[in-house]
């Protein structure tokens, strides 16, 4: 089966389809994305024209190879050096913030020993600038993405159009190594076409829409608020979010809804001395029968969601208007037994971990 993404049409599809911020950089600018106020929404018009309808499929279908899950900031900077290293002609990267130096020299080895390497940064980060100079001397093809997003905001690999990787961590000195972040490696056929086709429509900025097969991902602001509506909705018995923060009325509704039906609901945010909104968010869950804590023993960067231990959600999105209405994001579904199981094995010990 195939799927044309569709801005308009993802919204009005995706309750079907799912069934019923290194260096010196001060917190504050790491982590704008969250909400912002800086530039206008993104032109409709403008933004429905980018992507085509769909037609009907099971995005929650098993995907051969499973994904693989993987939680940072632990051996994240290894990780990704190894992936780099490993790519023989094709490397892609897109993401809000690059400033981390092994990756950038990474980065720049790999396309002095001939691989075609691509990087698409956020125009308005001030880090991302030295970070292209460097790799545009390097050789690496270094773009800033189209300014009709608020924020340029996905985290996303290539390598070799067999692995892709959707992630929540920046390629920066603070998502290496004091955020907890959470990624997926992708390497099913489809999974990676899917990526790749979004990269490949941003890099280009006007390229005709890509046709992608039953994808599983969530991109904003196509269809990433339905989707994450719909897990949300669809939430029977435990719900678990960690989260940056937590500002998005409606989707707080839905959460406090699930509560209120019986369901366990477990939120994970960020320390309030980080992020301050994070203080009447969770007063305001608490109030709606959602169990609070945050995360002090480390930034709380992840955007995740398990729901009713089968199904999680990881990728760039903050629970935001601005991440989901207005940015560029990625992120996916994943139903795979064993990713799953470590992303809640994460969530199970920084919960414990946390205080209310």
């Amino acid at each position: 089966m195939t799927l044309r993404i569709s801005a308009a049409l993802y919204t009005l599809t995706a309750l079907a389809l799912l069934g019923s911020a290194c260096g010196g950089e001060p917190a504050a600018a790491r982590d704008a994305a969250t909400e912002g106020d800086g530039r206008v929404a993104v032109d409709a018009s403008a933004r429905d024209a980018r992507v085509d309808a769909p037609e009907a499929c099971d995005p929650l279908t098993p995907r051969s190879p499973a994904a693989e899950a993987f939680v940072g900031p632990d051996g994240l900077r290894a990780r990704l050096l190894r992936l780099f290293e490993s790519a023989e002609t094709s490397l892609d990267a897109a993401t809000y913030l690059l400033d981390d130096p092994s990756l950038i020299d990474a980065l720049g080895d790999a396309a002095e020993r001939g691989v075609d390497v691509r990087v698409l940064l956020d125009p308005d980060q001030a880090v991302n600038s030295p970070a292209r100079t460097t790799l545009l001397a390097r050789g690496v093809d270094v773009r800033f993405a189209s300014p009709m997003f608020e924020h340029y905001h996905p985290k996303i690999l290539i390598i070799d159009h067999r692995l892709a990787v959707v992630m929540s961590a920046n390629l920066n000195g603070f998502s290496m190594e004091s955020e907890r972040n959470h990624g997926v490696l992708l390497r099913d056929r489809d999974d990676v076409t899917d990526v790749e086709a979004i990269f490949t429509l941003d890099f280009e900025d006007g390229a005709a829409p890509p046709s992608l097969n039953c994808t599983r991902l969530l991109i904003a602001p196509n269809n990433a608020r339905a989707r994450m509506r719909s897990l949300i909705e669809s939430a029977s018995s435990t719900l678990e979010l960690q989260h940056l923060s937590f500002s998005d009325a409606s989707l707080r509704r839905l959460v406090m809804a699930r509560a209120a039906a019986g369901v366990s609901v477990r939120v994970l945010l960020a320390d309030p001395g980080w992020i301050t909104g994070n203080a009447s968010a969770a007063s305001a869950l608490r109030g709606g029968g959602v169990e609070v804590r945050f995360l002090r023993s480390l930034d709380n960067h992840a955007k995740l969601i398990l729901a009713d231990g089968a199904t999680a959600m990881v990728g760039s999105e903050n629970l935001s208007s601005t991440s989901l209405d207005r940015n560029r994001e990625v992120g996916v579904l994943i139903t795979d037994a064993t990713a799953y199981a470590t992303l809640s094995a994460a969530f199970e010990g920084d919960w414990l971990a946390s205080a209310e």
